[in-house]
Parts: C-alpha cells; sequence; structure tokens
C-alpha cells in the first residue's frame, strides 16, 4: 500500500481544502476548493485554477463538482449557483437568471436524459433539462426539508434524494419517503452510493453507515461496528465492490467481506482526519480530499 499527498507546499494545488473530486479524461481530477476556486488537476503534476479573478466563476467556494456524459463541468458553489464548463465556455445559473431554487449548491446528478439534478441549501431539488426548470421541495412534495445534501440516480433512473430527515426515492411518477415505511433514523444524509449488486449505502452525517437492500436497513455505527466514526461525509464502492467511507473527524474506512479497516493519522500517511470526499479511478486508487491537508492518492496492493 503507498500514499502520496499533495498539497500546497509540494504541488501547485491553490488551497489544502478539498471538497470534491471529479475524474475526468487523461487522468485528469477536477478539484472543488474551499477557498480558491475549481482546480483542473493534470497528471498531479499541472494545475489551471480557475476562480472569479481569472474566470466566470460566481464563487471561490466549490462544494461539488461533477462530469456529465458529454465531458461539461459542473460545479456547485456556496452563494453563486451552479456553473457549466464546456472547456472553452462557462454558463452561470443562479437565481437571478434562471429557474435555480437556491444559489447554494450541495449535489449533482445526472440521469439518463443527462437532465441536471441539483441538490441545495435551502431550495429542495432544481432539475434542469436544458431550457427549462423544475423544482421539487416541501411546497409541491412529500420531500420533508428544503435541505437536500446528496443526490443519486441508479441504473433505472431512480432518484435517491438524502435530506435533513432521511431518504426518499423518486421513479419519475411516485414518491417513497422511507422514514414513514422502515426504521430510518431522522438524520442528514450526506452520502450516497449502489454497489455492484443494488445494495444502497446511505453515509449518515451523525449516524454512521447505512446499508439498505430496498427491504431492511442495517446500520453500521461506533457502537457496533468497526466504522471510524458516525460522521459520515463521504462513501463510494470500489472495483471489488468494497465501501468506502470518508469521516469528519477520523479518517479513512473501508468496509469489506464483513471487516473494517481504518486509516487515519495514528496508522497512516494522513495527516488530516477531517474528510470531505473519496473516490476510485480507473485503476482502482482512492483519492481522497481533506478538510486541510490537501489531496492525497492511495494506491492499494493487488491481492496475490
Amino acid at each position: 500500500m503507498s500514499w502520496k499527498n499533495y498539497s500546497t507546499k509540494n504541488s501547485c494545488l491553490p488551497s489544502n481544502s478539498i471538497q470534491s473530486i471529479a475524474i475526468g479524461k487523461n487522468n485528469t481530477l477536477w478539484l472543488g476548493t474551499r477557498d480558491a476556486g475549481l482546480v483542473e488537476f493534470i497528471n498531479y503534476k499541472r494545475c489551471i485554477v480557475f476562480n472569479k479573478s481569472n474566470s466566470q466563476l460566481p464563487n471561490n467556494n466549490v462544494y461539488v463538482v461533477k462530469i456529465d456524459s458529454l465531458n461539461n463541468v459542473w460545479a456547485g458553489t456556496f452563494g453563486g449557483g451552479i456553473a457549466k464548463f464546456n472547456g472553452r465556455t462557462w454558463k452561470i445559473f443562479n437565481t437571478g437568471n434562471s429557474g435555480i431554487s437556491h444559489n447554494w449548491i450541495y449535489s449533482i446528478a445526472f440521469d439518463k436524459q443527462n437532465n441536471v439534478w441539483i441538490g441545495t441549501w435551502g431550495g429542495g431539488v432544481s432539475v434542469f433539462n436544458g431550457s427549462s426548470w423544475n423544482v421539487y421541495s416541501p411546497a409541491n412534495t412529500i420531500i420533508p426539508r428544503y435541505k437536500v445534501p446528496s443526490l443519486l440516480i441508479d441504473g433505472k433512473n431512480n432518484k435517491w434524494i438524502g435530506d435533513l430527515k432521511g431518504l426518499l426515492k423518486f421513479d419519475g411518477k411516485s414518491w417513497i419517503w422511507y422514514n414513514q415505511n422502515y426504521n430510518f433514523p431522522t438524520i442528514s444524509i450526506y452520502s450516497l452510493a449502489m454497489d455492484q449488486k443494488g445494495i444502497l449505502w446511505i453515509g449518515f452525517k451523525q449516524g454512521g453507515l447505512g446499508k439498505f437492500d430496498g427491504d431492511s436497513l442495517v446500520l453500521f455505527n461506533s457502537k457496533n461496528s468497526g466504522i471510524p466514526s458516525d460522521l459520515v461525509y463521504s462513501v463510494t464502492i470500489d472495483k471489488n465492490n468494497a465501501v468506502w467511507v470518508g469521516t469528519f473527524g477520523d479518517g479513512v474506512g473501508k468496509y469489506s467481506d464483513g471487516k473494517w479497516q481504518k486509516f487515519n493519522s495514528l496508522n497512516s500517511e494522513l495527516t488530516d482526519n477531517l474528510i470531505f470526499d473519496v473516490q476510485v479511478d480507473a485503476l482502482n486508487n482512492k483519492i481522497i480530499g481533506s478538510m486541510k491537508g490537501g489531496l492525497y492518492f492511495l494506491k492499494e496492493r493487488s491481492p496475490k
């Protein structure tokens, strides 16, 4: 197992606070920083920085970055709405020039029709089809709160929505709020991931990790399992169907074959235990964004 840390001290990165990671073409990473805008990190060597001073990016606090099927980069900001960048030109969507419901952006997902689903801080979910907007909120659906930290669209085009009061699913016609029908904790859901078997993994902000098969929920928390922390900010699935969690306080956890493995500042080369995001590249390497320590690259040894 080998680690590599990229920070303002040893690389071109303009910030050590990496909130979101999107993996693009040709080993390029797109990074959302807390204070220095959007970074195109090319081959872990060269940085192209987009911020309010040198581009049309509306805010330097980029909380979420996603790449759609047409290779457009979408950067959701805290306060400036959402920016779409095609590599040449920008398009900005905010409450003043579009039908988006809020300027603080929490989550982004794309459906099979390439519609953009946007979870906001205080306006529910905004959906953009390329020309018009639709908004889903407590005003017109069973979504219980206006704050939507997480979105996931599965292979059947179902929309999974994590908000402050639990989990919802929208199939395009009808809604299910799982807290009403299942024993779900009423806790903020900050991350959603679906594994190769169709199991939904749920990162609760203060409740650990949930495993949901559609019928029952299994909770992993610090009292009943080896999960590093109950503050789960990120969940992702690797190429071997292992579950990785980024925790805000005790580093990274890996769950595989019924066992937990922890990586933190005490037992690994992580220097910061406040983890915003964990992503997996095409070679099954783990890319980790932290609050204060910059970016981490983890390469595991191949199993014998």
